[in-house]
């Protein structure tokens, strides 16, 4: 009995053991170019993406999950962060909106990310754990 319930431990915490890396602009940054989805990807891919810590993961997990909003008021010219998750895509506006990207579908959130609550997730406990760019 112990073995079995430690077997299925052992795959329950591998299979959700999801890893998740953000790449961020602080919000009050004004660019001479609109940052899009692509460019904040493309400077994603150039720079490295900062990994999560498994516990913020969570956390920012249920902060993102769940948005059925009006995307009309998605900024797509200045997006501040954008963070993959497995297969999913989230980008977040600097004025806190969020849209998300999971199988072409965007969709988008109704209130705002707090700046403040969703940066100190992102940073904490996160120095030199950066995703490779191969």
């Amino acid at each position: 009995m112990k073995i079995v319930l430690v077997f299925l431990f052992y795959i329950y915490s591998s299979h959700c053991d999801a890893v998740m890396f953000y790449y961020r602009i602080p919000f009050r940054i004004q660019t001479y170019t609109p940052i899009t989805m692509e460019v904040i990807k493309e400077l994603a891919s150039k720079n490295g993406m900062q990994k999560t810590s498994l516990k913020n993961s969570e956390k920012i997990s249920l902060m993102l999950r769940n948005q059925k909003g009006n995307c009309s008021f998605f900024d797509k010219k200045n997006i501040r962060i954008y963070i993959k998750n497995n297969n999913h895509e989230y980008f977040i506006d600097n004025n806190g909106m969020l849209t998300f990207k999971d199988k072409k579908k965007h969709r988008c959130s109704e209130n705002k990310i707090n700046e403040d609550a969703i940066v100190n997730l992102l940073n904490e406990g996160n120095i030199d754990r950066w995703m490779s760019n191969d």
